[in-house]
């Protein structure tokens, strides 16, 4: 048994990260402290937030098999995206998003979760979107 340092509690060995190292700090305590960083660096440095969804696109894109997202994809060019965008998605939202051709993995669009789904249903096909178009004006 051993004792956080954090918290003061005393757990078994599996309750700490590396049961066998010299970690005094258990995983409820290392989660709760990593999680704080975490949003802090949301909230304060926006590059940061930029490379975990980065990193999100391109672990979520080879899991499915898909293209990952150009990694020359800089913050740089992404501010230079939204302000060519007007700081909004194509409905006007803020975007959230970064959408990127599976085929190709080129960066396309910054999008809201809602346009960047549809979009994903639509199975990024222009063709399929007009006649979901047509149908919707025809109606």
């Amino acid at each position: 048994m051993k004792t956080c340092t954090k918290c003061g509690e005393t757990k078994a060995p599996a309750d700490y990260k590396h049961k066998s190292s010299g970690s005094r700090v258990c995983r409820r305590c290392l989660n709760k402290a990593n999680q704080a960083y975490v949003k802090q660096r949301y909230a304060t440095d926006p590059e940061f937030n930029f490379r975990r969804r980065m990193i999100s696109n391109r672990v979520f894109a080879k899991r499915l098999g898909y293209a990952t997202p150009d990694p020359n994809f800089t913050y740089d060019d992404y501010k230079r995206m939204l302000n060519a965008q007007g700081d909004t998605c194509l409905c006007g939202k803020p975007p959230t998003h970064i959408d990127h051709s599976h085929l190709t993995g080129k960066v396309r669009f910054l999008l809201c979760l809602r346009c960047n789904v549809a979009l994903a249903s639509f199975d990024d096909s222009p063709v399929l979107l007009r006649k979901f178009a047509d149908a919707l004006e025809a109606a």
